[in-house]
Order: C-alpha cells, then sequence, then structure tokens
C-alpha cells in the first residue's frame, strides 16, 4: 500500500468564503482530473492549506474525494479558517493506490487511511497548532517528550534528549 499527493489545488472563493457555486466546483473537479484521470474518485486523506500552513486534515475512505471535500460541514471548517487567516485556499489530495498501481476503490475497509489520517494530523499540529481538526488531536496537543514533540523551554537541552532525537533521526 503506498500513497501520492497531488496538487495544490487551488479553492475558487466568493468574496471571503469558499464559493458554493456547483459551476466553481465543477471546474475544480475538472482540474482535478486533467492533472489525473481518476482522482476525483479515489480515496485516501486530503489537507486544507492557506499561505503554505495546514488548517484542516481529513480523510475519506467510504467515498470519493468528490463526494467528501465539499460537504456542508466541510465548507464550514474551511470558512472558519479563511475568515481567520486570509489567503488562497488550496486542497492537496493523498490518494491512496493498489499494489497495481491504480487508485483504490473506496470502501469501508481502509485501516490506513485512518492510520495515515492522524499521522497526518499530528505532523501538521507541529507546524500549526491552531489546526482546527479536533477529532484525534486532544493526545496529541497534549502529550510530550522533550526533543520528539510538544518540548518545553529548556527541556531539549539533556544528553538523553539529544541521543533519543539522533536515534529518530530528527536532528
Amino acid at each position: 500500500m503506498y500513497f501520492y499527493p497531488f496538487g495544490p489545488f487551488e479553492i475558487v472563493r466568493d468574496k471571503l468564503c469558499i464559493s458554493e457555486n456547483k459551476e466553481d466546483k465543477k471546474i475544480f473537479w475538472q482540474d482535478v482530473e486533467r492533472t489525473e484521470a481518476g482522482l476525483s474518485e479515489a480515496c485516501g486523506c486530503y489537507a486544507f492549506i492557506i499561505r503554505n500552513k495546514i488548517w484542516y486534515i481529513g480523510r475519506t475512505k467510504i467515498q470519493g474525494f468528490k463526494g467528501e471535500c465539499f460537504t456542508d460541514h466541510k465548507l464550514k471548517i474551511y470558512n472558519k479558517a479563511l475568515v481567520q487567516h486570509p489567503g488562497k485556499p488550496k486542497l492537496m489530495l493523498v490518494a491512496k493506490f493498489t499494489d497495481t498501481d491504480r487508485f483504490s476503490q473506496p470502501s469501508d475497509n481502509h485501516g490506513d487511511i485512518i492510520f495515515l489520517e492522524k499521522m497526518l494530523i499530528g505532523l501538521s499540529l507541529k507546524r500549526n497548532p491552531d489546526l482546527i481538526n479536533i477529532r484525534d488531536t486532544k493526545l496529541l496537543r497534549h502529550l510530550a517528550v522533550p526533543g520528539v514533540i510538544n518540548t518545553w523551554q529548556g527541556a531539549s537541552t539533556a544528553k538523553s534528549v539529544q541521543l533519543l532525537k539522533r536515534s529518530l533521526g530528527i536532528e
């Protein structure tokens, strides 16, 4: 199993918010399909980005990206981020592939997508503590291991912390 990122794909805005115009969404998905045929119906994870910073990580496993990325719930999340952090909104699609280099089909049997979403959330929180995701973030926001995650000031100077960082390839 492997995943590959596609994008970023610019999302059309209507003043401050994401455009809900059907024609704008149609053009967005046509752009996605021009990049890679079949991508809009693939499953995997996606990232909502403003100014090179991820504000939301999502997943789709039962339906393709096209059916998941612009639901009413997601639009509320994206628009909340846009109001607080104006910029050009973009979407990255991280699609799952089969062993034969085809997009994996949506189903309820993709535990690896759930794992990848949690991992991407953790990585995104490191760069952006204001990530909008709520599910699966409480532990990641409060768990602390000096030099690895949520390091407090002065904690990363100990020899044991430095050894752990070197051993993990973090330095």
